[in-house]
């Protein structure tokens, strides 16, 4: 992951509490203390320690691209927690450093948490009551603003169609990697099959089934680290949403990941109680599309571990092959 080595934070973003984040603080309390927590190679994290035991979470990002992904995470979450206000923190805002150039943040309540993984049902129950609720204003897929996987932003844009939604971010997406990864020129012939033959048959179905498809808000990167359980409430907790208005099943997609502790068990308990989307045969193939997209930018994330895209090729072969070559 070299190619953040330029965004590195330094550490110093967070041993001391920047001006312009106090000025954000609901009725300006004393800070006491800040307390580093975790590094990334895009983000550093802390927890701000501030009077009548109150305390905050830091998020940390530096440059102007990583300037949007503080945006992203802000808006994001602030979606999730107006539909369901105890399953993430309240956000409370996002920012530029004064001290430091090119330093941006993100500020949300700082919850206790036991990192164990969620019950499954409960887990997928708030899920689904997000997806339920959380619909687009507008009735369009996408979002208006950028979000990020790791540290790969993702530009969604609106779109009246998810299969207008899906093929754009997923060609960008793709001709990304294939800066990262070589290509063979069958390859190449393969991808332009793939979006023009593939993708339709496997989402046009869903806009014109009985009962279509809403744009649901989902987290959208919802794996084993970006969730736990609130010590206080027991209530489930997610965070770091790399959020969008979707297809609810794309929710799903992370789920199918050998990394992810998040697996079959989730996917069970989710379709245990909410069906499949019509045509509901087509579900393993939409999880094998969705899991693809998943693939690609995991691809580009871990640019020195060929095995992401080596998956992104199998799982393209597979859907050509069923949906091409087979007829």
């Amino acid at each position: 992951m070299g190619q953040f080595a330029h965004d590195v934070v330094p550490e110093e973003a967070t041993q001391k509490i920047d001006p312009n984040i106090v000025k954000t603080l609901p009725q300006r309390p004393l800070v006491v203390s800040i307390e580093t927590l975790q590094s990334t190679p895009w983000a550093r994290t802390a927890r701000v320690y501030a009077e009548e035991d109150v305390s905050y979470f830091l998020k940390v990002t530096k440059g102007q691209q990583k300037r949007d992904m503080v945006r992203g995470e802000f808006e994001a979450m602030s979606i999730i927690h107006a539909s369901a206000s105890s399953l993430a923190p309240k956000p409370i805002a996002w920012g530029e450093y004064s001290t430091v150039p090119e330093l941006y943040f993100f500020l949300c309540e700082f919850i206790d948490l036991d990192k164990r993984l969620p019950d499954p049902h409960a887990l997928t129950s708030s899920l689904i009551a997000l997806h339920e609720t959380a619909t687009s204003p507008q009735g369009k897929f996408g979002f208006g603003h950028a979000t990020y996987h790791g540290g790969i932003r993702i530009d969604h844009g609106w779109h009246d169609t998810w299969e207008g939604h899906f093929s754009s971010t997923t060609r960008a997406l793709l001709q990304r990697e294939q800066r990262v990864w070589r290509w063979t020129p069958e390859q190449m012939e393969m991808e332009s099959t793939f979006f023009e033959e593939v993708v339709p048959k496997l989402l046009k179905p869903l806009e014109t089934s009985k009962e279509g498809i809403r744009p649901s808000f989902i987290h959208g990167d919802m794996w084993h680290d970006n969730t736990a359980v609130d010590r206080k409430t027991g209530n489930v907790v997610i965070f770091d949403s790399a959020g969008f208005y979707a297809h609810h099943e794309y929710e799903m997609a992370v789920w199918r990941q050998s990394w992810n502790n998040i697996g079959r068990d989730y996917i069970d308990a989710y379709l245990a109680q909410r069906p499949p989307s019509e045509p509901q045969e087509d579900l393993e193939d939409r999880a094998l599309l969705y899991g693809l997209r998943v693939n690609i930018l995991d691809a580009i994330l871990y640019d020195e571990e060929e095995k992401y895209h080596l998956n992104v090729i199998d799982s393209m072969m597979k859907l050509v092959s069923k949906f091409v070559h087979n007829e």
